[in-house]
């Protein structure tokens, strides 16, 4: 089954028939995190680096920011899926920078290095990532075998960026 994340959401999923989609990340990330010998699989969409601007939103929407979707994913795939952290396997994406000159508030980057920092609290690293950049990137994963679809184009699509492709499908490697 196709399931949706929109912004802000986050799930973890051990049905061999589910997917895990998320479409047009720009500056959010999408953290993934998947266990090969479970088949569990668990995405975030990430909107924000710090919970501390919006409380009650983390409370209601635990996925919108990196300090309460990190945790709250890990903990979970070692405590309720019985994972061991040497054998998830962890993917980001997002995190561009905005289309416009000034991009003085740097959501992209604050929250991949918020999601990067957290990630190393738990000794943990990424095993690849698709992040940066000025792309709009669609993700989708399957439970079944961890398959990674990325479908990227850039963010101003009436002005490409120069020397990248119109769109671009990417599968990655397990």
């Amino acid at each position: 089954m196709l399931r949706v994340l929109g912004v802000g959401e986050l799930l973890i999923t051990n049905d061999p028939e589910d997917t895990l989609i998320t479409f047009a990340l720009g500056s959010c990330v999408a953290l993934t995190i998947y266990s090969s010998s479970q088949k569990v699989l668990g995405m975030a969409h990430i909107a924000l680096p710090d919970s501390t601007i919006d409380p009650l939103k983390s409370l209601q929407s635990p996925g919108y920011f990196a300090d309460t979707a990190v945790p709250g994913m890990v903990e979970k795939f070692l405590k309720q899926y019985h994972c061991h952290g040497w054998e998830l396997n962890i993917r980001l994406f997002g995190g561009a920078t905005a289309v416009w000159n000034d991009d003085s508030f740097q959501i992209g980057v604050r929250n991949l290095e918020a999601v990067t920092a957290i990630l190393q609290n738990y000794r943990l690293a990424c095993e690849t990532s698709q992040t940066g950049g000025r792309f709009s990137r669609t993700i989708a994963v399957s439970v079944k075998d961890g398959k990674v679809k990325v479908h990227q184009q850039p963010l101003n699509s009436a002005q490409p960026i120069e020397g990248s492709p119109p769109g671009k499908l990417a599968i990655l490697p397990n």
